[in-house]
C-alpha cells in the first residue's frame, strides 16, 4: 500500500485544506530534531478561550493538521530489527491549526514525551508547559493494518491511510491546551501522517509529495 492507493473523497478535501498549513511547519520548526504531523478531521473538541475561533465552539467535523516536535533526542531504544522508540522529559513544540487558525507554543518543560515507530505504527507524544504557564498536551498516534513504514530513526514517512487502515484510527490524535494563550481540545481521527527527520526541507517535502499524490490519484479517481 502507498500514498495514492486510496483517497476517499472527503479525505481528498481534509488533506488539500490542511497541505498549505502542514507545509509551514519546516519554516516554524526549523531546528527539530524529529516532527511528527498528522492531517485529518476532529471528532469532538471544544474551544473554551476562542483559540480557533468564537469562545465555546465545537470543533467537531472541522479539518485539523497537529505537529509534534522534538529537540534534543536522547538515545533510541530498538525493539527489534524493524521497531525503536525513545521516551524522556523532551524539549519541542505543538503546533495546532483548526479552520485555518494556527496555535503554536513550545515545550520548554516537558514532564514526558515518547516517539516510536514500528512497520505499522508511528506515535509521537508530549506533555508539558511554556514559560508562560500554559499547559500543552499533544498526541499523534496513527496505526495501519499492514506493515507499510520503512523504519529507521531517520527515514522520513508520508502516507496517507487506506481503507483497511480506518477502523484503527478513530480518535488516535488528541490535543489540549490551558492557560494565558487559551484553552481548547478536541480527539481527531487522522488521514494522513508525515514523520520527519532534522532538515527543515524534509517535513515541506514530505507534505508536498503526500499532497501531489493524493490529488492525483483523486483526479483518476472523479
Amino acid at each position: 500500500m502507498n500514498t495514492t492507493e486510496f483517497l476517499h473523497p472527503k479525505r481528498a478535501r481534509v488533506l488539500l485544506a490542511a497541505c498549505a498549513v502542514a507545509g509551514s511547519l519546516a519554516a516554524a520548526n526549523p531546528a527539530a530534531a524529529i516532527t511528527i504531523t498528522t492531517l485529518g478531521t476532529i471528532d469532538s473538541g471544544t474551544d473554551t478561550s476562542g483559540v480557533f475561533g468564537a469562545p465555546g465552539g465545537n470543533l467537531a467535523g472541522k479539518n485539523y493538521s497537529l505537529a509534534l516536535t522534538f529537540d534534543e533526542l536522547g538515545s533510541f531504544t530498538f525493539l527489534s530489527s524493524s521497531a525503536f522508540n525513545t521516551s524522556g522529559p523532551i524539549t519541542g513544540r505543538l503546533t495546532a491549526t483548526v479552520g485555518g487558525t494556527t496555535f503554536s507554543a513550545p515545550f520548554v518543560n516537558s514532564f514526558g514525551a515518547f516517539i516510536e515507530e514500528t512497520p505499522n505504527e508511528i506515535t509521537g507524544f508530549n506533555t508539558g508547559d511554556n514559560n508562560a504557564g500554559e499547559s500543552l498536551y499533544g498526541n499523534n498516534t496513527f496505526e495501519t493494518l499492514a506493515d507499510v513504514f520503512p523504519v529507521g530513526p531517520w527515514e522520513d514517512v508520508a502516507y496517507t491511510a487506506g481503507p483497511d487502515d480506518v477502523p484503527l484510527e478513530a480518535g488516535l490524535v488528541s490535543f489540549s491546551v490551558g492557560g494565558p494563550l487559551g484553552t481548547a481540545t478536541f480527539t481527531a481521527t487522522p488521514a494522513a501522517v508525515v514523520f520527519a527527520v532534522p532538515e527543515p526541507a524534509s517535513l515541506s517535502l514530505a507534505v508536498a509529495g503526500l499532497c501531489v499524490a493524493g490529488m492525483a490519484r483523486r483526479r483518476r479517481r472523479v
